[in-house]
C-alpha cells in the first residue's frame, strides 16, 4: 500500500543506520488512533512481563515516539519534535536506572522538580514521563506489577491524592504560603528471589516534597537509609505517630503524609544515623551529564529504535532486549567505577584491563560478552546476569503486530467471527479464542464451540 510522504517516519540521521532510516512505519493514511496504540503496547507489555523483559517498558515508550496518532495532531509540534521528545523521555528513564542507586550510596541524595498543571479543571502533577495520576494508574491496571508489589502501588496513590488534594487547595485559593512539607515514606519489601529480580535492594527511600505557590513548582527531595522496619517505629514514636501495631513495609508507608518543620529535622536526623551525611559531587555529576549521558544515547539509540518497529511489527524483539540490557549494565558499572575512582582513589586493576575499552564503547555484541563474561549485575537489579537475569534464558519474543490489531486481528486471526453454534457474529478478546457461545440467546450460550 503506498504511503503518503505526509506520514512518513522520520529519523534522525545520527540515531539510526541506512537500512531504517527510509522505513515506513505508518501503513494507514491516516494517524493511528491513540487509544488503539495505547491499548496495544499495554496488551505487549502485560505479554512479556515473566520474560525477564524490564528493557520492553522502554520499547513499548519509543513506539509511541515512532507513531504518529490522532493526539499528536492536536499538538503545535512537528513529527521530528514528537520523536525528538519521546526519545529524550526515555533516555531520561533509562539513564535513572543507570545513575539513581550509584548515585545514591555516593550523595546519598537527589532532587527534581515537577510542575503542577491544569488540565480541565483539575490540578495534576506533570513529570517528563507523564502526568502522575497516568503513571500511578498505569502501574495499578497494568499486569506487570508482582502480587507484594500492588497494595504498595495502591498506598503510593493514596498518598499522591492526599499531596493532589491539598496543593489543589493552595493552587485554587492563590495561597500565599507553602504549607508544609510531604514526607512520603517508601521503606524496602521483604528482600526475597523475587524482589531482587524485580530492583529492589533492600535500601528503604524518602521524598519530601516541597511546594512553591507562586510557580506551581513540586521540588521532590530523595533520600535513601538503611533501616530495619523496627526502627521505623521508633522514629514515629519520637514523631508523636501511632508506633503500637506492628512494622512492616506498608504501614509504614501509610504514616506518609505533611510534617512541620521541627519534625522534618528528627526525620532527617533519623535518615543520616543510619545512612551517613550526604556527600556533594560536582564532578560526578557533570561525568554522568556531560559524558556518560552522551555516549549512552550513541550506542542505545539503534537497539530501541529497531526494538520499537520490530515490537509494532510483531518480530522477534530478544536481541534488542539483550543488548539493552548489557548497555544498560555496562554504562552502570562504568559510572560506579568512576565513582570508586573519584571517592576512593581506586585505580587498581579492573574487568576493563582484559578488553578492548574503545571496542566495548561502540561494539555492543563485544559488550554483551563482556557482561556476561564477568557476571556484571543489571543495572538496577539485585542479582546478576548469571543468576536472576542470564541472557541466555531469552526466548524468542514474538507477538502480534500493530498493523494487525489496528485492523482487528491477531495470530488467531480475525477478532470478529461468525459463531458456528448460534451463526450469530462475535468478537473475542484479543490474544484469546473463545471456548464457548457468548450468544445473548439462553439455548445456545455456554455451549462448546467446535476446535477447526
Amino acid at each position: 500500500m503506498a504511503i503518503s510522504e505526509t506520514y512518513r517516519s522520520y529519523y534522525p540521521d545520527e540515531r539510526l543506520g541506512p537500512e531504517l532510516r527510509e522505513y515506513e512505519l505508518t501503513v494507514h493514511p491516516k494517524p493511528v488512533d491513540s487509544h488503539v496504540l495505547f491499548s496495544f503496547l499495554t496488551k505487549e507489555k502485560d505479554r512479556l512481563r515473566d520474560g525477564k523483559t524490564n528493557p520492553v517498558n522502554y520499547l513499548a515508550g519509543m513506539a509511541k515516539a515512532l507513531v504518529w496518532t490522532d493526539t499528536d495532531a492536536n499538538y503545535y509540534e512537528s513529527y521530528e519534535e514528537k520523536y525528538n521528545r519521546g526519545f529524550r523521555e526515555v533516555v531520561d528513564n533509562m539513564m535513572g536506572m543507570i545513575a539513581e542507586y550509584p548515585l545514591a550510596e555516593f550523595t546519598k541524595t537527589e532532587s527534581r522538580s515537577y510542575q503542577w498543571e491544569n488540565l480541565d479543571g483539575e490540578w495534576v502533577l506533570k513529570t517528563p514521563f507523564g502526568s502522575m495520576d497516568d503513571i500511578l494508574s498505569e502501574a495499578l491496571n497494568s499486569a506487570q506489577p508482582l502480587s507484594f508489589e500492588i497494595p504498595r502501588y495502591e498506598i503510593n496513590r493514596t498518598n499522591y491524592e492526599t499531596l493532589k488534594q491539598y496543593r489543589s487547595f493552595l493552587l485554587d485559593s492563590q495561597a500565599i504560603s507553602s504549607g508544609e512539607t510531604f514526607v512520603e515514606f517508601s521503606p524496602s519489601p521483604i528482600i526475597t528471589p523475587e524482589a531482587q529480580k524485580r530492583g529492589y535492594l533492600g535500601k528503604s527511600t524518602l521524598f519530601f516534597f516541597d511546594f512553591n505557590p507562586a510557580t506551581g513548582v513540586e521540588t521532590v527531595r530523595q533520600r535513601w537509609l538503611l533501616a530495619d522496619w523496627n526502627s521505623f517505629g521508633s522514629l514515629f514514636a519520637s514523631l508523636n505517630l501511632d508506633a503500637t501495631e506492628p512494622m512492616d513495609d506498608l504501614s509504614i508507608m501509610r504514616r506518609s503524609g505533611f510534617f512541620s518543620s521541627r519534625q522534618q529535622e528528627a526525620i532527617e536526623t533519623f535518615i543520616d544515623t543510619h545512612n551517613g551525611r550526604i556527600l556533594n559531587s560536582p564532578e560526578i555529576l557533570q561525568f554522568t551529564k556531560n559524558e556518560l549521558r552522551p555516549e549512552f544515547e550513541e550506542q542505545i539509540a539503534p537497539y530501541l529504535n529497531s526494538g520499537a518497529i520490530k515490537l509494532l511489527r510483531g518480530e522477534d524483539i530478544s536481541e534488542e532486549l539483550k543488548i539493552i540490557q548489557s548497555t544498560l549494565a555496562y554504562f552502570q558499572y562504568i559510572l560506579e567505577k568512576k565513582i570508586a575512582e573519584f571517592s576512593q582513589g581506586k585505580t587498581g586493576s579492573d574487568k576493563l584491563d582484559h578488553y578492548d575499552v574503545d571496542r566495548l564503547r561502540t561494539d555492543a555484541q563485544y559488550r554483551l560478552k563482556f557482561v556476561e563474561e564477568n557476571n556484571i549485575p543489571l543495572a538496577g537489579c539485585g542479582g546478576s546476569t548469571s543468576e536472576n537475569n542470564p541472557f541466555s534464558q531469552m526466548f524468542v519474543l514474538k507477538g502480534i503486530s500493530m498493523g494487525q490489531s489496528l485492523a482487528g486481528e491477531d495470530n488467531y486471526g480475525s477478532l470478529e467471527f461468525e459463531c458456528p453454534v448460534c451463526g450469530e457474529r462475535h468478537r473475542r478478546p484479543y490474544g484469546k479464542l473463545l471456548g464457548t457461545c457468548i450468544s445473548s440467546q439462553a439455548r445456545f450460550r455456554g455451549k462448546e464451540i467446535p476446535k477447526c
